[in-house]
């Protein structure tokens, strides 16, 4: 899912090379940045996932889990939230390094706005 993503997002940036609009750019990146930090935090829910079902048993017969839906509201809370607040801090952060000109891309490079 990332790949696609990211290959997508990619090919709208390729497919506009004189890309100059502070706004998609910024913004282009910042989804980038999210989709992969949600992908990050899915794999670390599903290998915890994965280490509660099997931890018990040495030979690695699941266990059938009846509170799925409670799980998994935890798991997206995780999963979808986490990257979010890293967002938040990251943009707070290049917020407060540029003085408050978030969308000035004057400093990068010409062809590409990261």
């Amino acid at each position: 899912m990332r790949r696609d993503v990211d290959e997508r997002l990619h090919l709208i940036c390729a497919s506009v090379p004189d890309l100059m609009d502070a706004e998609l750019c910024i913004a282009l990146a910042f989804s980038l940045q999210y989709v992969r930090l949600c992908v990050l935090c899915w794999m670390l829910t599903m290998a915890h996932h994965l280490h509660s079902q099997f931890r018990t048993s040495l030979h690695l017969n699941p266990i059938t889990d009846n509170a799925i839906g409670k799980h998994f509201f935890k798991y997206s809370v995780f999963g979808w939230g986490v990257p979010g607040i890293l967002l938040a801090a990251s943009i707070m952060v290049q917020y407060h390094d540029k003085a408050g000109k978030l969308l000035d891309t004057a400093s990068l490079k010409s062809q590409n706005c990261w």
